[in-house]
């Protein structure tokens, strides 16, 4: 490892929901000021590093629900699958179940009460939106 001082950030990103723009990897959060809830936070790193070929255009985090928009048409997956509303290879559909298993298993560890999650793909004028529940551990 280098042992310059110059090769290190001293800082990461900020969560401060005082703070705006607020934006973890380039996706902004809009955070809810009268129920700001940062029990999410490892829901939303998880997301943007697991689905990091979608285009997360923005989170939103109020009132025990986990809410994300997705800018369609985008890429998904190994095989690098077009995201459309208008057909693509793969339906919003099931790329929205495939973000919920994923994020069920970290809820499950990290909230200790039920969340909702909506998914919202976004073309232009147009969108979807996909409503599911988050879990919670014992």
């Amino acid at each position: 490892m280098p042992e310059n001082a110059q090769d290190f950030i001293d800082s990461g990103p900020e969560w401060d929901p005082d703070v705006l723009p607020i934006k973890f990897a380039g996706t902004s959060i809009r955070w809810s000021k009268t129920g700001y809830d940062s029990v999410v936070i490892p829901l939303i790193v998880t997301c943007k590093q697991v689905f990091w070929d979608l285009r997360l255009d923005q989170f939103t985090v109020a009132g025990k629900e986990l809410g994300m928009r997705i800018v369609c048409p985008c890429v998904y997956g190994r095989d690098s699958k077009l995201v459309a509303l208008d057909g693509g290879d793969v339906e919003p559909r099931s790329v929205a179940a495939e973000i919920e298993r994923v994020l069920n298993v970290v809820a499950a560890e990290v909230l200790s009460e039920p969340w909702s999650l909506r998914i919202e793909f976004h073309d232009n004028d147009r969108s979807e939106t996909f409503e599911g529940r988050l879990a919670h551990g014992d």
